[in-house]
């Protein structure tokens, strides 16, 4: 039988094969092919175009030779961005038929709400759902239910959440120079070292529940008079400039306006969920799914999770707009099955080459053993396993690791390995079962891909210094034997908490090749890397 493929196209533009023979998925993001982060084919110029037709074919070149999936396909469903405007030739693409999605058919929400749904526990068979975003397909916040393949109830808001959360990102000096869709991730981390002012957290949810966003958003202009973030900024004076952004605040207000920010969306989102959906979440067995980009906003997923300590939560790892080719996919396949495609992306792009590296550098093959040794000897060790996690956040496949523990290792990463911004906290991983004697959360289901935040323990704030977030929070993640087995083997042989922050430097994506790899570990403190090959690892 021959498989499907479907193509999604924007910023975070991302592709996913079904291979009918094998039951698998294989997903690929663009950025990890062309370096360029949250990889957009909104791009018109001739050059641009013909680059996105060499990745494209890199990729189909990768499904032949590492899946023996061959460039001929049953059906492509494609999503054109922006009102079926298409930046990218598919013609290289060798279908039987193709199923063009606009926005007429199903919606930017819709895939979310899908790609969260075909990934979910098998206990989700019946759901609540919500999206959010800044804006997909005219809608910013949409809310949804299933039962079974049968998706119901669907309810498009205007809630501006992530327009209100961005908008106070722009205006912030110390994040200038930040690619946009990454300015929410470091407000959130900014937003500790703030202080409240209750103030400016009112007009903030009042410009986040408003309803401005209309059918005719196209048409509207950012000085319009209604627009809810210009009418924020001028109720709260010179502190923000939503209008073209002009204005950089890089001082202590600067803080307390991020504070307010986080917990205005925080705050919004309780409140939304309380009045208007809580009683279709408890009536779909008490399961609420969690989608789009703002689902990546982990305090506001753990303020949800204190609030409705009853409701089952589930938010998966390409929550973004790199999981909505599997949302579509997903859909077209119209089945109930679930799948844990976590670590559906490629396997690296160099494989072939692994024989002269370790010649050439004379490597040497290690064990789970070995590699929990030398993180105890406080080395900084680049993990390049398996295939690719999807998603934002690297889970262990191409991380990098180091001792938790270690006081200085924060400031050693920052500096020397990372070379991030000095507010940035780093995100702690431990097995399932050890994380109770660390960390404070009302349960650790459902955080095997570090979307949660928890409390460490005040006994463990000075211990584990180096992923303590200044307000006692880190970014948790959780491992389980069958979540990833081999760093749940060196989490055992290590007996502690690790450091897990992603194999890459500020501002490129996540790596995903050897040349990459031996890049930063020439050019940067790490110490080591560890490569899988042939069910191998490998020590440079």
């Amino acid at each position: 039988m021959k498989p499907t493929i479907a193509l999604y196209e924007g910023h975070d533009t991302n592709l996913t094969v079904h291979d009918p023979n094998t039951d698998s998925f294989y997903i690929y993001e663009f950025e990890r092919v062309s370096g360029i982060k949250h990889h957009n084919t909104k791009l018109r110029d001739e050059a641009s175009t013909s680059d996105n037709v060499l990745y494209l074919k890199k990729i189909l070149n990768h499904l032949e030779e590492v899946h023996g999936i061959k460039n001929d396909f049953k059906t492509l469903i494609f999503k054109p961005i922006w009102f079926d405007a298409s930046f990218i030739d598919r013609t290289c693409i060798n279908a039987d038929e193709e199923v063009q999605h606009s926005m007429s058919i199903i919606d930017h929400h819709d895939y979310h709400a899908w790609s969260a749904y075909g990934q979910a526990p098998e206990s989700f068979e019946n759901t609540a759902c919500l999206t959010y975003d800044g804006w997909g397909d005219n809608t910013s916040f949409k809310y949804s239910c299933f039962e079974g393949i049968n998706r119901h109830s669907v309810q498009s808001m205007r809630h501006n959440f992530s327009m209100v959360y961005t908008a106070v990102a722009h205006s912030l000096k110390i994040l200038h120079g930040t690619l946009d869709l990454d300015l929410p991730g470091k407000l959130m981390g900014l937003s500790a070292y703030g202080e409240l002012n209750d103030e400016w957290v009112d007009i903030m949810k009042d410009a986040i529940s408003s309803n401005w966003w209309s059918e005719d958003v196209r048409e509207r202009h950012w000085n319009d008079e209604n627009n809810p973030l210009l009418i924020m900024r001028n109720r709260i004076g010179p502190c923000i400039q939503t209008n073209n952004y002009k204005l950089k605040l890089k001082n202590n207000k600067a803080f307390s306006l991020a504070r307010s920010a986080q917990v205005a969306f925080e705050e919004g989102i309780v409140k939304t969920i309380r009045e208007e959906f809580l009683d279709k979440i408890e009536a779909h067995d008490n399961n609420l799914l969690i989608s789009g980009g703002s689902a990546l906003n982990v305090l506001a997923n753990e303020a949800i999770k204190r609030a409705f300590p009853h409701i089952n939560i589930f938010i998966p790892p390409n929550c973004h707009d790199g999981g909505l080719s599997f949302g579509m996919l997903y859909e077209h396949l119209k089945t109930s099955k679930k799948y844990n495609v976590t670590q559906s992306g490629p396997r690296i792009f160099d494989y072939k080459y692994m024989d002269p590296m370790i010649k050439l550098y004379g490597a040497k093959k290690v064990d789970t053993n070995d590699i929990a040794t030398l993180l105890k000897e406080q080395k900084i060790v680049g993990m390049v396993i398996g295939n690719m996690e999807v998603g934002p956040r690297a889970l262990g496949n191409r991380s990098i690791l180091c001792d938790a523990s270690n006081p200085k290792m924060k400031d050693t990463l920052n500096c020397r390995v990372k070379f991030r911004e000095w507010f940035r906290p780093f995100a702690p991983i431990c097995r399932k079962e050890d994380a109770p004697k660390y960390f404070y959360s009302p349960n650790f289901d459902n955080m095997e891909c570090m979307q949660f935040v928890a409390d460490v323990l005040p006994e463990y704030q000075t211990e584990l210094f180096s992923v303590t977030h200044y307000d006692n929070t880190a970014r948790l993640q959780v491992v389980t034997e069958e979540s990833n087995a081999a760093i749940y083997d060196i989490l055992t042989a290590f007996d502690g908490v690790l450091i897990n922050t992603s194999l890459n430097v500020q501002g490129k994506p996540i790596l995903n090749t050897i040349d990459e790899a031996f890049h930063v570990l020439q050019n940067t403190g790490l110490d080591h890397i560890v490569v899988e090959y042939e069910n191998e690892y490998w020590l440079f």
